[in-house]
């Protein structure tokens, strides 16, 4: 007999043909938009809204504007004293997420480097920047200034892609990403609490919560210490120093 058009068979038909339709409309760039959104919004609603790691931000933020009273950039020997403080309070690693591409004045360049040196654990940022002239069109790395590195600090590229919506979603692959030299540091000085990443290519980064879900303090709290952040706050922890401000022209061009 014809089973042609029994309802098992039906059933599968459409089952392939909403299959080949759904394969089709995920090669469409606003189907594409439609997952991504959808993918945001479930990380966003299965977030742990904890950190399993031991990162702790100190951030450059406006309550720190205020109390120190200073412009940016702020004088290097202002950062030298930050990471003598992290240093002393156990820090496993300081990650300053500041470019120091250009030398300032030669007694803050070298405060700085003296206390790179001292504290031997810290990884500096560089950049990659787009530059573009009548006759040439190229990407040029731009790396802190060499007074730095010679004092032993580690340097890792803090660029990262945007997706073309502008959000950004993947981990950087690239050997010489900032997150790699930072897990290397750790390694080296304290292979104990590395935890095992298990990243592998096209990763995706994982929501963890909102603002300040990572321990987070103001920077002007390390720089003129009032007794509110505990003695072990900072002891084996990943400290990254960075910027928690409203965008501006000024913050944006660190020096």
């Amino acid at each position: 007999p014809d089973k042609s058009g029994s309802p098992a068979v039906v059933l599968a038909a459409f089952a392939v043909l909403w299959w080949v339709l759904a394969a089709l409309m995920s090669l469409l760039p606003a189907w594409q938009q439609i997952e991504l959104k959808l993918l945001d919004s479930m990380t966003v609603a299965l977030a742990p809204n904890k950190s399993a790691f031991p990162i702790t931000i100190v951030g450059i933020d406006e309550p720190s504007f205020s109390e120190l009273g200073l412009q940016w950039p702020w004088p290097r020997r202002l950062h030298a004293e930050l990471i003598d403080q992290l240093a002393a309070a156990g820090a496993a690693v300081i990650v300053l997420d500041i470019l120091f591409a250009e030398p300032s004045n030669k007694e803050d360049d070298k405060l700085l480097a003296d206390a790179i040196r001292r504290a031997g654990n810290v990884v500096l940022t560089a950049d990659r920047v787009y530059r573009e002239s009548s006759s040439i069109r190229q990407w040029l790395r731009v790396d802190p200034h060499h007074a730095f590195t010679d004092a032993g600090a580690q340097v890792g590229v803090a660029t990262v892609a945007l997706d073309p919506d502008l959000v950004v979603r993947r981990i950087p692959e690239s050997s010489d990403a900032l997150w790699r030299t930072v897990i290397v540091r750790l390694i080296r000085n304290h292979p104990e609490i590395t935890p095992n990443l298990g990243i592998s290519p096209g990763s995706l980064i994982r929501y963890v919560g909102s603002d300040h879900t990572f321990p987070y303090v103001s920077y002007h709290e390390v720089v003129k210490p009032t007794g509110s952040i505990p003695a072990d706050f900072f002891k084996d922890q990943v400290v990254i120093v960075g910027r928690d401000v409203k965008a501006s022209p000024d913050v944006e061009s660190a020096q």
